[in-house]
């Protein structure tokens, strides 16, 4: 997952996301993410905050 300011991206490829973005977060398996334009959250299966 690519963050940063006004744009936030998700793909498969961590090496394509540092291409668009400068942070790069990666999500583990059992994780979830929800992802918009000016906020990333992510949780664990239970819904907890990762």
């Amino acid at each position: 997952m690519g963050v940063g300011e006004g744009l936030n991206v998700v793909g498969s490829d961590g090496m394509g996301m540092i291409e668009v973005r400068k942070e790069y977060v990666e999500v583990m398996e059992k994780e979830m993410v929800i992802v918009s334009k000016d906020e990333v959250r992510m949780k664990n299966v239970e819904g907890e905050v990762v």
